[in-house]
């Protein structure tokens, strides 16, 4: 069928002022080829005819279904079957084309005056086609390639949605989007680019955005590796579904690269999923940043997302230009830096930040305050870097909140001018200030650098002249992975500590130190220490036991309740007294101490325990000196009556505990029991212990006239008799 013959004026030789129009709505036409160098055609719209085909069945051997040169060709319908490998001219046309096509157009060759560009077309909305007809297919539809037929765009069958209008590409989607949420529908292999002056909210709707089929190495040439997003515009990003991947694998190319503006990212899993860099030059293969915020480019704010690095030779992060805030997000870079910053992050809120072997966050540039977040690191959790060569000031403004670890150091400071060129950087100068948080890990302040802290909860002691001059106490809790805190006064620092923490006074002299330690005496709670200047003022704790009442805090002669004013003048310890409660009263049980002579001539006195409560049992334990034995023990109550005491055998004696304290008196005698035997053996002499072990046996008596003879050599026979008798033969 042909619909016009091409020509300007009809058979009568006349001006032709009006187009052919033609509908076809059914019926069946079959093309074949009849002149040699001519392919089959089944319509051929050489003018600016109308053609409108809404049903039939086309058979076109050796050829092509509609050939259009000019006008308006539309096919809402019909069955398309274009067969055969034959190459030959359709009408006037100065060239070969190729048959198994269903539609063509080309104006060209010659160059057909009847052609408009503005409104010539072939326009595909329905029908189904042996041939890939995608090229004709209207906006709002597209070619299915399974079933070969060209249907409505929906939910289904299109890549990406503008509200309720759907979209083959999400190039195109992009385009039409300023203003609005492109959502995709599909995975998507596609780079896309937000315009400058476009504000677009792109939804991953749990799907995948990758930029290449497949993977691009160095060997790609650089116009062929792209980004997977490019931002020049207004974004946000977010993903609905809670699935969504934008991933890149091509070369020196990022999942997300904004040099524009980004509202905020919402969530979606950003990585390169085929970085396989170990080392210099591996990473020249396959590799680069996930994400690269560019100079003189925002990002407002990070509240969500998952951002994964899998090489171990590229950072995950790297920020030139301005963040605003990180309130969320999973930072993860295993093998190299997690997050590099070389512009300004004005706050870290919150987020996760990790890297098992490397440090965690390397800044070059400034972070204004950190109030939150988790930051851990194999090996140092912020590194800073100054430098006056290449314009970094490497400071972090405040930490006020988060936790900060590294296995090598929590926090390092480095000035690189000072550590790698040997010219320390005069206007740049590496810094930190800590004043909350929990920090674990070293802090390595290297030359010409800053740390100052004025609050905060460490791993370890902090060096005093990192302390704020207003902090003047430490608090080291008895548990917990940052147990070191640090308080104006020890007023301050002992009001905060709980059972088994220790308060140091940092400006009390080693000469005016003394000890405060208070026992709970309750079989739990460890004691609680306070190493302060003698003269020292506590305010004593109000501990509280299960089952009993608490009577106050005992020194061996007085009571003092809590919440008392307790003047520490030298080291002392004080014993907390409890009542046990039964049958809805109070047994009042305090405990009393019993003391020792500090000092004794001639052997030793000890206690266990050191104080007890009434009807106890305390054994003493006495150990004379090498040559004496005990000559009296006595204990005695408040008012000098003394208590009986049972041996118990091998120095030690028992008695029970009164309602009271007790004093322990003894004193210690030579042993001459060895002179009843010897005169030539004082008990002074260094053998007498064994002189007396073995008479007490049976198996020496001396030489006779009572004497040993110490100094003479020892016989073989009295040898043999010794050895006879120690083995009771």
């Amino acid at each position: 069928m042909i619909a016009g013959n091409g020509n300007s004026t009809d058979h009568n030789g006349e001006e032709r002022e009006k187009a052919n129009t033609i509908t076809i709505n059914g019926g069946k036409f079959t093309g074949n080829i009849k002149t040699t160098g001519y392919i089959a055609c089944g319509i051929y719209a050489p003018w600016k005819d109308i053609v409108t085909v809404n049903g039939g069945e086309f058979t076109v051997n050796n050829g092509i279904g509609i050939v259009a040169r000019a006008g308006q060709v539309k096919v809402n319908g019909g069955t398309f079957t274009c067969t055969g490998s034959a190459e030959g001219k359709v009408g006037d046309k100065n060239f070969d084309m190729a048959a198994a096509q269903c539609l063509y157009f080309d104006a060209t060759d010659p160059a057909y005056p009847a052609y408009n560009s503005e409104t010539d077309y072939i326009k595909v909305t329905g029908g189904t086609f042996s041939s890939n007809v995608s090229a004709y297919v209207a906006d709002g539809y597209t070619y299915n390639s399974e079933t070969k037929t060209v249907e409505p765009l929906g939910e289904t069958n299109s890549v990406a949605k503008v509200g309720d209008t759907y979209y083959k590409t999400l190039a195109e989607a992009v385009a039409a989007a300023d203003n609005a949420t492109v959502t995709l529908l599909k995975d998507v292999t596609a780079n896309v680019t937000i315009p400058a002056g476009n504000t677009i909210t792109l939804n991953l709707n749990g799907h995948t955005l990758v930029d290449s089929a497949t993977a691009q190495d160095k060997n790609v040439a650089e116009d062929s590796r792209k980004h997977t997003i490019t931002n020049n515009g207004t974004l946000t990003i977010l993903d609905s579904v809670g699935t969504g991947v934008v991933d890149n694998v091509s070369h020196g190319r990022a999942a997300l690269y904004n040099a524009g503006t980004i509202v905020e990212i919402k969530g979606g899993k950003f990585t390169r999923s085929v970085d396989n860099s170990t080392d210099a030059t591996s990473a020249k293969g396959n590799s680069w940043y996930v994400v690269y915020n560019a100079e003189n480019a925002t990002i407002n704010r990070i509240s969500d997302g998952e951002f994964l690095a899998i090489g171990e030779f590229s950072s995950l992060f790297c920020n030139c230009g301005l963040i605003n805030e990180i309130s969320g997000g999973t930072f993860t870079q295993n093998g190299f830096i997690a997050f590099k910053n070389e512009g300004t992050v004005n706050k870290i809120s919150g987020g996760t930040f990790s890297s098992e072997d490397e440090s965690c966050i390397q800044n070059w540039g400034s972070i204004g305050e950190i109030t939150g977040g988790t930051i851990t690191a194999g090996s140092i959790g912020i590194w800073n870097f100054s430098s006056d060569k290449y314009n970094s000031v490497g400071k972090v403004g405040q930490i006020s909140g988060g936790n900060i670890s590294g296995s090598t150091a929590a926090i390092r400071l480095n000035d690189y001018d000072t550590t790698y060129l040997n010219k320390p950087s005069t206007i740049n100068k590496a810094s930190v200030a800590v004043s909350g948080g929990n920090i674990s890990g070293n802090l390595q302040v290297n030359a010409n650098t800053e740390l100052s802290v004025s609050g905060g909860s460490f791993s370890q002691s902090v060096e005093r002249k990192y302390l704020d001059q207003s902090l003047n106490a430490e608090l080291k809790r008895t548990g917990g992975e940052t147990p070191y805190s640090y308080y104006p006064d020890v007023a301050a620092a002992a009001a905060a500590a709980q059972p088994g923490d220790t308060v140091t006074d940092l400006k009390a002299t080693t000469e005016s130190k003394v000890t405060l330690t208070l026992k709970y005496n309750d079989g739990a709670t460890a004691d609680t220490t306070y190493n302060v200047a003698s003269g020292t003022t506590i305010t004593l704790p109000a501990p509280t036991r299960i089952g009993y009442t608490f009577n106050g805090w005992y020194d061996g002669s007085k009571f003092y309740a809590a919440g008392a004013s307790y003047k520490v003048s030298a080291t002392a310890t004080l014993n907390a007294s409890w009542s046990y409660i039964s049958s809805g009263s109070s047994s009042y049980d305090p405990t009393y101490s019993v003391s020792t002579p500090s000092k004794t001539e001639n052997g030793s006195v000890t206690v266990s325990p050191k104080s007890a409560s009434k009807g106890s049992t305390v054994t003493i334990t006495v150990k004379p000196d090498s040559g004496y034995v005990l000559e009296t023990l006595t204990v005695t109550d408040k008012n000098g009556d003394e208590l009986k005491l049972t041996d118990k055998g091998n120095g030690k004696y028992t008695f029970t505990m009164p309602g009271s304290k007790v004093e322990v008196k003894a004193t210690f005698m030579e042993d001459n029991s060895v002179l009843n035997f010897f005169y030539d053996v004082p008990n002074g002499a260094y053998f007498y212990e064994a002189v007396k072990w073995a008479v007490k046996n049976g198996i020496t008596t001396g030489v006779g006239n009572d004497l040993f003879a110490p100094e003479q050599p020892c016989t073989r026979a009295q040898i043999v008799t010794f050895l006879w008798r120690a083995f009771g033969k």
